[in-house]
């Protein structure tokens, strides 16, 4: 007849005696050593499953950024270039500034060219008192949102005071050209205030740049000596840029404009896929953050000390394309 190990009281031989998992002794011995641990702090673990989670999103997230044109070798040295730009490496140095201000001159050049053709062709007195407040406002270099505010509130009060439909519509797209330039990079703004405080008029200037850059698209840009012999030939525009630009003195030489071209030009050639890289590296930089918080907490509170819930379990999220771009992020 089977015998009934309960009702016996007793463990079998078989199942390890007093040293088995299933021994009352063990099982007691692991119960006080869970009961005597610390407990964890609630908002310590929602902390910690919201940053676990979020390396999980942000992975998935980096992986459909991650492009196969990240790996071609222009790509690559024109990340290079940025970054000699950025920590201001040997002659890049102290040029980061010039170069913002050359590449939203060569991305809004439209905007510009818009609001020299409607102050050149539309002078009411009305339209001229307009002109007159954006670059006081300039001048003033109030914030781009009081900027907006104030040139936007004038329009109101200017329209009903214009006399021709025509005139009344320029003004519009006259205010739309600033809110372009309001809304790109926190230099639009600063570099209309540069035409309009040296008087240079002809922002055509611009479109001129504009084609050497989608001339140079196709042209071999590391052989840096053709393109400063390029920059020399076009003296008289980039002298103007010089000025535009404000680069000092003690930089305003064929080589600066050369190895700006080359960033801008590589910058053209990728554009939305540098866009793109940029938000990867956002996205990566994001994704090590919550990362560190995750293994902070679980060093900070480890199983032999607390009583550690199942989520602080789980296998830490790793991702090889951190390792690979780490030193862009």
């Amino acid at each position: 007849m089977a015998v009934d190990i309960i009702s016996a009281g007793r463990i079998p031989e078989s199942t390890g005696g007093k040293n088995s998992l299933f021994s009352p002794s063990f099982l007691k011995n692991k119960l006080e050593s869970f009961l005597t641990k610390e407990i964890i702090n609630p908002e310590i673990i929602l902390k910690h499953n919201q940053a676990f989670q979020k390396t999980r999103n942000l992975k998935i997230l980096a992986q459909a950024l991650d492009h196969q044109r990240f790996r071609e070798q222009d790509f690559i040295w024109l990340i290079q270039i940025r970054n000699q730009f950025t920590q201001g490496l040997g002659d890049h140095k102290d040029l980061n500034t010039y170069l913002r201000l050359f590449r939203v001159a060569i991305e809004a050049k439209n905007s510009f060219l818009s609001i020299e053709q409607t102050e050149l062709l539309y002078r009411s007195s009305q339209q001229q008192n307009f002109y007159q407040l954006v670059f006081q406002l300039l001048e003033r270099n109030v914030s781009k949102e009081k900027f907006y505010q104030l040139i936007h509130q004038e329009l109101t009060e200017s329209l009903p005071k214009i006399k021709t439909e025509k005139g009344k519509k320029a003004l519009e797209c006259y205010v739309q050209a600033l809110d372009s330039l309001t809304h790109k990079d926190d230099l639009g703004l600063k570099l209309l205030y540069l035409f309009k405080k040296y008087q240079l008029t002809n922002y055509s200037i611009l479109q001129k740049v504009s084609n050497i850059v989608d001339y140079l698209k196709n042209r071999d840009l590391k052989n840096t000596a053709t393109l400063v012999k390029l920059v020399k030939k076009q003296g008289e525009v980039f002298e103007q840029l010089g000025k535009i630009l404000e680069i000092p003195l003690e930089k305003n030489s064929p080589l600066t404009y050369a190895i700006m071209l080359q960033y801008i030009v590589l910058q053209a050639k990728y554009g939305k896929v540098y866009n793109q890289f940029e938000k990867l590296m956002e996205v990566l930089g994001e994704w090590n953050k919550s990362h560190k918080t995750v293994e902070s907490i679980r060093r900070q509170y480890p199983w032999t000390d607390y009583q550690q819930p199942k989520d602080f379990k789980q296998k830490l999220e790793t991702l090889d394309l951190y390792k690979k771009y780490h030193h862009y992020c």
